[in-house]
């Protein structure tokens, strides 16, 4: 990719992702999660001030492998050496 901005030639590559359809509700994540981070509370109001581990910890327990990784149902998130995030 080349633009009058950039000199040298881009190569952008982007990874597959899953997005759901709609926002997850407080209630969804509150019945994942066992709390409920929020400011603004509303079972169906979309879950609020969730970061990037957070979100990730929930993701990971939505996957059908996400339950038996940990008996009592929550992962630990580390950092990897590349800066991902990866489960421990």
């Amino acid at each position: 990719m080349k633009d009058s901005l950039t000199p040298v030639p881009v190569t952008v590559t982007f990874v597959k992702f899953f997005m759901p359809p709609a926002e997850v509700t407080q209630r969804d994540f509150k019945e994942v999660m066992g709390y409920n981070p929020s400011f603004h509370k509303g079972s169906d109001l979309p879950v609020e001030t969730v970061d990037r581990r957070q979100a990730l910890e929930y993701r990971l327990l939505q996957s059908p492998h996400g339950a038996q990784a940990n008996p009592k149902g929550r992962l630990a998130v580390n950092r990897m050496a590349n800066g991902l995030p990866g489960v421990v």
